[in-house]
């Protein structure tokens, strides 16, 4: 028979803080959150899928989002009703909110 072992007394779990900042949109404690000027509070994993996904770049004030030059791409069926381009660009002096929660 196998030796039985007491495991709280033979097991040691320690807590500490995590380095770097948390990224607002994995929450994921890294040291690279802040790196990018494009996406200033996230990390580079996050950074990279929002630049896969043509999020545009922005800034942060006052707690939100500020996109600073946007693409927007437009719907097949709303080019024809209006009669748009395929995609739409905005001049970075139009300033949008976009919150926190459509990352």
């Amino acid at each position: 028979m196998p030796e039985k072992i007491d495991w709280a007394k033979s097991v040691k779990i320690t807590v500490t803080k995590a380095d770097g900042a948390k990224c607002a949109r994995c929450w994921h404690f890294e040291n690279s959150t802040g790196a990018s000027v494009n996406y200033p509070n996230v990390c580079h994993n996050c950074a990279d899928l929002l630049v896969q996904y043509r999020f545009p770049p922005y800034r942060v004030e006052d707690k939100k989002l500020v996109v600073t030059e946007a693409d927007i791409i437009v719907p097949s069926w709303l080019q024809k009703a209006l009669k748009l381009p395929a995609t739409i660009s905005y001049d970075p002096k139009w300033l949008s909110e976009v919150s926190p929660d459509e990352l």
